[in-house]
C-alpha cells in the first residue's frame, strides 16, 4: 500500500472464517493497539513505512497475511527540488 506524507492510510484485512476470526496486527513484529479488520495510520510519516501484519485466529487455526506501507510525499510538477 501507498499512501503520501500528512494522510491516513487505512490497512485491510478480511479473512474468511468460520467462526469469524480475532484479528490482531502488528508492526515489525511488534504487537499495535487494537483489533478489527482495518488499521488505520494518521498523519502518516516516514517512521511509519514497513510490513504490517495482520493475524486472524479462531478456534480452528490462524493465519496471517502482510500488508507493505510506503510513504511518498508530493512534488510540484514545475519545482522538482520543493517536495513536501
Amino acid at each position: 500500500m501507498y499512501a503520501l506524507k500528512g494522510e491516513t492510510a487505512v490497512l485491510e484485512c478480511k479473512p474468511e472464517s468460520s467462526p469469524p476470526a480475532t484479528i490482531t496486527w502488528q508492526k515489525n513484529g511488534a504487537n499495535l493497539p487494537g483489533t478489527g479488520t482495518q488499521y488505520s495510520v494518521d498523519d502518516v510519516t516516514a517512521e511509519d513505512e514497513g510490513d504490517y501484519t495482520c493475524k486472524a485466529r479462531n478456534n480452528r487455526g490462524s493465519t496471517q497475511e502482510v500488508v507493505k506501507l510506503s510513504i511518498g510525499s508530493k512534488c510540484s510538477i514545475w519545482q522538482f527540488d520543493s517536495c513536501y
